[in-house]
């Protein structure tokens, strides 16, 4: 359970995942090479930015009320146009006779016993319903890599919402209608919105994401489901991603880099940043366990259900060529205070983790930096220094309020050569 002692540090979170990683899921996007974090949300092209928004939309309560609503409202509000069809008949008329049209008809077939009626028909297939199609296939398109593979959390609620908009296009009278690609240029008449539930519902969707693909912003998406991002399912996993934003920024400020990539698929990925500078590489890995079996794998090996899977920290920092061997700080991230008893329990899953995954320093000589670290949401009061806490500490505890100068901190510290020595100073942030 997820006890978050000060529920105002949530928009701060989203606003800056936002603007770092945008989403989370398995939607597949390519490596970028950005020049700076708040570059990736620009960085997303064309399938992917609309990737991204139709994951958001689907993954909406407002939206699954919103599509439930129209599937109702469809048979009995959709427009349709009136236009003649005339039809060859003998014996019993039904429709208007085309006098004109009889005659040449007969004269052309050469039979007096046939007649041109013409019938006024109603057709669905008018250019507002083929925009409305047309925008839901493109939704359904789109958001496809997000309705697929596992249907836990927020993923459940896409595939639900995929499904339901398949069933409004396969029922009536929708299915009558053969969906334009060319909706985006459409425009409904402000008429037709006023007096229609129906339209007004649908088309404020289409308009909000029209906007938000050719303005590669997501403020029209979010202002019409009422605010809100596609990002973590509690406060944990979003101050995990936080955190994550943190950590590849001051990466990025301790520059400059060769290189300096980041993968963004985070569950696809297993390394989610690479930063090189000659020898020397920095790789986070994010929510994925540590290479190597661990201490206590003879625990899991022993015992049915447990899975040993979940041993792994939320973030594994790991800085090579600076010394003999590579250098790791195991990070978990509780969206908590370090007083509360959820906070305590965190505490001592991280000092479980240095024994488990001891392997991990076997060579090091000594301990130069801290193996491990606690980032809490608030109420962390060093009563030491911060020099000291970084040189002499196996396990680092930081908060929301001291994160990036520790982050800072923590990373001189690991790049450091062996026999160095010099006093940590953190840049101003």
């Amino acid at each position: 359970m997820t006890i978050a002692p000060n529920r105002s540090l949530r928009p701060l979170w989203e606003a800056e995942v936002l603007d770092f990683l945008t989403i989370r899921g398995r939607v597949v996007f390519s490596d970028w090479n950005v020049s700076t974090i708040r570059g990736l949300t620009t960085a997303l092209a064309g399938a992917d930015w609309e990737a991204v928004l139709g994951a958001q939309v689907l993954a909406n309560e407002r939206t699954a009320e919103d599509l439930l609503r129209a599937y109702h409202l469809a048979p009995r509000e959709m427009e349709r146009n009136r236009e003649e069809i005339g039809k060859i008949s003998r014996g019993r008329l039904r429709g208007r006779v085309d006098a004109r049209g009889t005659l040449r008809l007969r004269r052309r077939k050469q039979d007096e016993t046939l007649w041109l009626v013409r019938r006024s028909v109603r057709r669905w297939q008018t250019e507002d319903n083929a925009a409305i199609a047309g925008f839901l296939a493109h939704l359904l398109t789109v958001s496809a890599e997000a309705a697929s593979g596992e249907r836990g959390g927020w993923r459940a609620r896409v595939a639900h919402l995929h499904g339901l908009i398949e069933r409004l296009l396969r029922a009536e009278p929708l299915r009558h209608v053969a969906p334009s690609s060319q909706w985006p240029s459409h425009e409904i008449p402000p008429t037709l919105v006023s007096r229609s539930p129906f339209y007004r519902i649908l088309w404020s969707y289409a308009r909000a994401w029209r906007e938000s693909v050719w303005n590669r912003d997501p403020g029209a998406i979010r202002e019409r489901l009422g605010g809100g991002w596609l990002l973590a399912e509690d406060d944990d996993q979003l101050f995990e991603l936080f955190v994550l934003s943190r950590l590849v920024e001051v990466i990025y400020r301790l520059g400059p880099w060769d290189d300096f990539l980041i993968k963004p698929s985070v569950t696809d990925s297993q390394v989610i940043l690479t930063a090189r500078q000659g020898e020397i590489e920095i790789t986070i890995r994010y929510d994925r366990a540590p290479q190597t079996e661990g201490a206590y794998r003879w625990l899991f090996r022993s015992y049915e259900a447990l899975d040993a899977a979940m041993r792994r920290p939320d973030l594994q920092l790991t800085v090579s060529g600076v010394g003999r061997h590579p250098r790791t700080c195991l990070i978990e991230v509780k969206a908590t205070s370090p007083t509360s008893s959820y906070g305590r329990e965190s505490v001592y899953k991280a000092l479980g983790y240095l024994k488990d995954y001891a392997d991990l320093w076997k060579d090091e000589a000594d301990n130069r930096y801290p193996r491990g670290m606690v980032v809490f949401a608030s109420d962390v009061t060093p009563l030491v220094s911060r020099s000291d806490r970084v040189r002499a500490h196996e396990l680092l505890l930081s908060g929301h309020a001291i994160l990036e100068e520790d982050l800072t901190a923590l990373i001189i510290r690991m790049l450091e050569p062996d026999g160095g020595s010099r006093e940590i100073e953190t840049p101003a942030t």
